[in-house]
């Protein structure tokens, strides 16, 4: 495969079904079928169900383009996202959670922005799924938070350059506040770039009973 304009990176620990469901919401899509433009990155961060099961399911139908990396080491969610970022071979490199669902038809948009934000000369494409205040290209990190507010936060909104982010020395700094995501945008507008912002409706979360894993007190209170 030659470079894909997209990668779609998703970690993932024990949630086999939801990832299915997933998976299968972004391979059923012509854009991903009959195109060589997205390639799908997925960690498994040691899981003990059947995650691997479903990933070789899918990566059996489409072997050059989805790969599957099951680390032998568990570390954090936050470090498992800044490890598969950098797996990815893609222009863009898109973080997408193991239970956010495609919606029909959203995947050929999603390149379209995409190229949007590269012809724009923008280093980052954010996906506010009908949540952003204003939309198009953003110079500064002050009038972008006004427009997404604390949607900043949402890991699958995120997509980058992947020259921007191999630029960048650890990646996942402050992963101990649990915003890798968001330090990544603070850092890219630090550099001068800029951020096209879409507002389309793409993305739909798969609920999962006690999600989460943190205090949210804590992490979206003090840490944001």
């Amino acid at each position: 495969m030659l470079e894909p304009l997209l990668s779609i990176c998703i970690p993932t620990y024990n949630r086999a079904c939801y990832l299915w469901r997933t998976l299968n919401s972004i391979t059923s899509q012509k854009s991903f079928l009959f195109s060589d433009s997205i390639e799908i990155v997925i960690s498994d961060n040691c899981s003990t169900d059947a995650t691997e099961e479903v990933c070789m399911e899918f990566v059996k139908k489409y072997p050059n383009k989805i790969r599957y990396i099951k680390r032998s080491e568990f570390i954090s969610g936050d470090d498992n996202f800044a490890f598969v970022i950098k797996q990815a071979k893609g222009k863009f490199v898109k973080l997408h959670n193991d239970t956010c669902y495609v919606l029909e038809n959203s995947l050929d948009k999603i390149l379209q922005d995409v190229i949007s934000a590269e012809n724009f000369g923008c280093d980052a494409c954010f996906f506010a799924n009908s949540a952003a205040k204003s939309t198009g290209v953003f110079n500064s990190f002050d009038e972008f938070l006004k427009s997404v507010s604390f949607y900043i936060t949402w890991i699958a909104s995120h997509c980058y350059k992947k020259e921007f982010l191999d630029q960048l020395e650890d990646i996942n700094r402050y992963s101990s506040f649990k915003f890798v995501q968001v330090d990544l945008v603070g850092r890219l507008f630090e550099a001068g770039r800029k951020i096209y912002v879409s507002n389309n409706p793409y993305f739909a979360t798969i609920y999962v009973e006690n999600k989460g894993g943190y205090n949210i007190a804590e992490v979206c209170g003090y840490n944001y």
